[in-house]
């Protein structure tokens, strides 16, 4: 019933065609809406390009939905920053800071191969975990541990070149 729908437009004058891009690696988006479907495990990410970002004169208004789709059951028991590692698979945060257009743009990162930053940037800040954080915040900024020794009130998170201990979900020491 395609014919339907496109002779349904022509009726009412418009003269707009659907066109179709496919976003590139470095391309700047921002989110437009994110849906959670736990119940199919799914979320759908919905992004728009940023032409201004993008330098793209005319604007283009692109658009897009991406589906994550994961193994049943694992959005019931994963936690945000597990699920924030495999969308980063894809998406780089544009923290820049540039172009006042530019902040919390995403861009495509393509499997995760973004490249270095330019020469002229100092490097990043050292990871820092302090007494007293979560879980998450400790999982946010050194990613998933190698190794977590649960021991009821006592967690411990192992990582390449550190142990991480929480009591009670916060952390008490570090070596």
């Amino acid at each position: 019933m395609m014919k339907g729908i496109g002779h349904a437009f022509s009726k009412f004058g418009s003269s707009k065609q659907q066109t179709t891009h496919l976003f590139q690696v470095g391309e700047k988006v921002y989110p437009s809406r994110i849906d959670v479907n736990q119940a199919n495990d799914k979320i759908t990410l919905g992004i728009v390009a940023c032409d201004s970002c993008n330098n793209t004169n005319p604007p283009t208004f692109f658009k897009a939905d991406l589906i994550f789709q994961f193994a049943k059951g694992y959005l019931a028991t994963a936690n945000p920053p597990q699920v924030m590692d495999i969308i980063a698979q894809v998406f780089t945060v544009d923290d820049s800071g540039g172009q006042q257009d530019q902040g919390g743009a995403a861009q495509g990162n393509q499997g995760g191969q973004g490249g270095p930053p330019p020469a002229n940037q100092p490097p990043p800040p050292p990871q820092t975990i302090q007494l007293g954080q979560t879980i998450d915040e400790v999982v946010a900024t050194l990613g998933q541990p190698d190794k977590i020794v649960n021991l009821g009130a006592k967690q411990i998170y192992v990582y390449k070149d550190l142990k991480v201990t929480f009591l009670k979900g916060k952390v008490s020491d570090v070596q």
